[in-house]
């Protein structure tokens, strides 16, 4: 599962390179209206995860969910490609195709979920490697994000798109490949809400467990922080020293 969310990072690092560039097309004041249309992504999901996890559990079709959560990464790309044809001018168009864009980058935060919910039954119950085992996924995904940036900048494909459709989908596709089989099996019991309800029920669990709740707020203001200072620190980067795009993906990395 480590080795699974490496490469889950390396597909959501290849696309982040051409996002500097889509935002500057858009955007003549990227400071403020990219937070706003950024917090769409957030938004997206936290209606999408729950929405997502429950059918998973009921149905058991994980590998299909994770691959279009996963096929949403190669959104970037096709936005670049229509206001290179529009000549990078600033437009309505614009704003709303980098909101698109971004929004569905969001999306990989579904696959995450995936990935992350099997970790307990693959330590057995022993809950003293819980955190040692999230800890080691975490350690994977970041990693595989700062790689994925690096070769999304050398490969250049703000200006070669269809290379990166192309590198994307066929990092999903290796993902599916290693993904353990027992992601495929439709759980048992209660857990197996109906879509329609899951929302309620992560809800009632916040509600009716204060440790949880504690922890979600934690979570809640930790990305907060850390979100606005890593988005205010590379968009003054861009705009103070018009940094390359690998110069770019080498900072995500030490991010």
């Amino acid at each position: 599962h480590g080795l699974v969310l490496g490469l889950v990072g390396v597909s959501v690092g290849l696309p982040t390179t051409v996002l500097p560039a889509l935002q500057a097309a858009a955007f003549q004041q990227p400071y403020f209206v990219v937070g706003i249309a950024t917090g769409l992504k957030g938004l997206l999901n936290t209606v999408l995860a729950p929405l997502v996890g429950a059918l998973a559990d009921r149905s058991g079709g994980h590998r299909r969910l994770l691959l279009a959560s996963l096929a949403c990464l190669v959104a970037p790309y096709g936005v670049a490609v229509a206001l290179a044809l529009q000549g990078g001018a600033s437009s309505p168009a614009a704003v709303w195709g980098y909101t698109v864009a971004d929004a569905l980058l969001g999306v990989y935060a579904v696959a995450l979920s995936l990935c992350f919910a099997a970790v307990p039954s693959c330590l057995a119950g022993d809950e003293r490697a819980l955190t040692a085992g999230y800890s080691l996924c975490n350690f994977a995904l970041s990693t595989g994000v700062g790689i994925g940036a690096v070769l999304g900048a050398l490969g250049d494909f703000t200006h070669c798109a269809m290379a990166g459709v192309v590198a994307t989908l066929a990092n999903c596709v290796l993902v599916l490949v290693l993904l353990p089989r027992g992601h495929n099996v439709p759980l048992e019991g209660q857990v197996t809400d109906h879509a329609s309800r899951a929302l309620a029920r992560v809800a009632r669990l916040l509600c009716s467990n204060w440790a949880l709740s504690v922890i979600a707020a934690i979570v809640f203001l930790d990305f907060l922080a850390e979100q606005m200072l890593v988005s205010l620190l590379l968009l003054y980067l861009d705009t103070r020293f018009h940094v390359s795009r690998l110069q770019l993906g080498l900072q995500l990395m030490v991010v």
